[in-house]
C-alpha cells in the first residue's frame, strides 16, 4: 500500500500541466490525476478543437471524455522499408514492388549470395527484431503483442496473434531467414545497431531518410511506404498533454497549449531554444538551421508539428506530407478503446514476464516458431493470457454497443 500512497501523494503535489502517454494514461486518469476538459476544451479554446481532427481527439476518451490534448504530429503510423540505394543499384531490386515480407525473400537471398558469408542483409537487435512486425494487430495499449484484434477486423474479435495463421508464415520466414545468415547470428543478444545498415525497417514519415543518412553516413537511403497510415489509440497516445485535476489555472493551461499548438516563434522557441543562440531563420519562419546541441527538450512531447520550423537539409514540404498521411489514414476497428488493466494486474505481469523470457529469440528468428508457438501459448495461458482475452472482448463489446 506505501507504495501506492507515495504515487497518490505524486499527482497531488501542484502541477498544471504533464506529458503523459499510453502506457500510463488511463492508470492515471482511473486515479483521478487529470481534469476532464470535455467542455472547457470546447469553450475556452476553440481553436484548439477546432485545429486537432476529431479522429485523433477520439483516440485520447476515456469513458466518451477528453483528459488530455493529444500532440497532432505523424499521429498515425505508417511504415517502411529502407534500403541502402548502394545494393538497390547493385542488385536490381524492383523496390517499389516490395509491400509484403514474402516480398523481401528474393532480394534479401540475391544481397547474401552476392556480399558473402560475414554480410547481413537484414541485421537485427533483441529489442527490436523486425520493427513494425506485429503492426496489422491492434495491442488496445496493452504494449503487449500476444493479445489484440487485427486492425481491419469489423467484428472486432480479440485474438491470440502467435496462433494466427499470417503471424506464423511470416516467423517462419523470418526462421528460415536467420538459418541462412540473412540475419546476424548475434540478433538475439544484440543489443545496439551498427551504422549503416543494408535494409531495416521503420515507422517514420517523408524526410526521415535525411536524419538517417546524417547519422549513418549513408550516401543515399530509399523508403518504401508498405504498410499504413494507420489510427490506432496506441499511436494517438504516444504523446499526450493532461492538465492536474488540482490545478487552479485549467482555462489558462488549456490557453498555453492552445497558442503553443498555433503560434509558430513560441512552437520554435520551446523545439530549438534560443533564436541566434541555438537556431538561426533560414527562410522566414519556415527552415531553421540549429547551431546549438544544448537545447535538451523533447519536440514530440510539446505539440503539433505542423506549425513546426523544418530543420535545414529535409525536405521544406516535409509537415505538409505528414499531414496527407494523417489525412489518408484508416482507422482500427478498435480506436478509441484503451484496455482497462486495473483487475488484471497479476495476470498482466506474469504473461509479460513469459513473453520477454522467449521474445527475442521469437522476434529475430533465432528460434523454430513451429516447436516454440505451441509452448508460448501453453505458458502465456497458464500465465492468464484467457483471463485478459476475456476481459478485453468483454470491454470491447461494451464501449462499441
Amino acid at each position: 500500500m506505501g507504495h501506492q500512497n507515495e504515487h497518490d501523494r505524486q499527482y497531488r503535489r501542484a502541477f498544471d500541466i504533464m506529458f503523459t502517454n499510453s502506457g500510463k494514461y488511463s492508470k492515471q486518469v482511473a486515479m483521478g490525476a487529470f481534469a476532464d476538459i470535455t467542455d472547457l476544451v470546447q469553450s475556452e479554446t476553440p481553436d484548439l478543437y477546432g485545429f486537432i481532427p476529431e479522429k485523433v481527439w477520439e483516440g485520447t476518451k476515456i469513458g466518451g471524455k477528453y483528459y488530455s490534448v493529444p500532440t497532432y504530429k505523424d499521429s498515425s503510423l505508417t511504415q517502411y522499408w529502407v534500403f541502402d540505394d548502394k545494393y538497390v543499384q547493385k542488385y536490381g531490386i524492383d523496390i517499389q514492388n516490395i509491400k509484403t515480407l514474402p516480398d523481401l525473400d528474393r532480394p534479401l537471398r540475391d544481397m547474401k549470395a552476392g556480399e558473402g558469408k560475414g554480410f547481413y542483409p537484414l541485421p537485427m537487435t533483441q529489442g527490436e527484431g523486425l520493427n513494425g512486425f506485429f503492426n496489422a494487430y491492434d495491442d488496445l495499449t496493452l504494449g503487449f503483442p500476444p493479445v489484440g484484434v487485427k486492425t481491419d477486423d469489423a467484428s472486432r474479435t480479440v485474438v491470440s496473434v502467435l496462433e494466427q495463421p499470417d503471424v506464423i508464415t511470416n516467423l517462419k520466414l523470418l526462421h528460415s531467414w536467420y538459418k541462412d545468415g540473412i540475419i546476424n547470428p548475434d540478433a538475439p543478444t544484440k543489443t545496439e545497431n551498427d551504422k549503416g545498415r543494408p535494409f531495416f525497417a521503420a515507422q517514420a514519415f517523408p524526410g526521415a531518410e535525411v536524419s538517417w543518412q546524417i547519422n549513418d553516413a549513408v550516401e543515399k537511403y530509399n523508403m518504401v511506404q508498405h504498410f499504413g497510415p494507420i489510427y490506432t489509440t496506441s499511436t494517438i497516445q504516444g504523446s499526450l498533454n493532461a492538465i492536474s485535476a488540482n490545478s487552479k489555472y485549467k482555462a489558462e493551461a488549456l490557453k498555453y497549449l492552445e497558442l503553443v499548438n498555433t503560434d509558430p516563434t513560441l512552437r520554435n522557441m520551446l523545439a530549438f531554444g534560443e533564436l541566434g543562440v541555438d537556431y538561426n531563420l533560414v527562410d522566414g519562419e519556415k527552415v531553421i538551421e540549429r547551431t546549438s546541441d544544448t537545447w535538451p527538450l523533447a519536440a514530440y512531447s510539446q505539440a503539433t508539428f505542423f506549425n513546426l520550423a523544418v530543420t535545414k537539409g529535409a525536405p521544406e514540404d516535409q509537415w505538409e506530407q505528414v499531414k496527407k498521411l494523417n489525412d489518408a489514414a484508416t482507422s482500427s476497428a478498435v480506436l478509441g478503446f484503451a484496455l482497462d488493466i486495473s483487475e488484471l494486474q497479476t495476470e498482466v505481469a506474469n504473461c509479460q514476464a513469459v513473453w520477454d523470457k522467449y521474445k527475442y529469440e521469437l522476434i529475430t528468428g533465432a528460434s523454430d516458431p513451429e516447436a516454440m508457438i505451441p509452448r508460448i501459448t501453453a505458458e502465456l495461458r497458464t500465465a492468464g493470457m484467457d483471463a485478459i482475452m476475456q476481459a478485453a472482448q468483454e470491454q470491447i463489446n461494451n464501449y462499441f454497443k
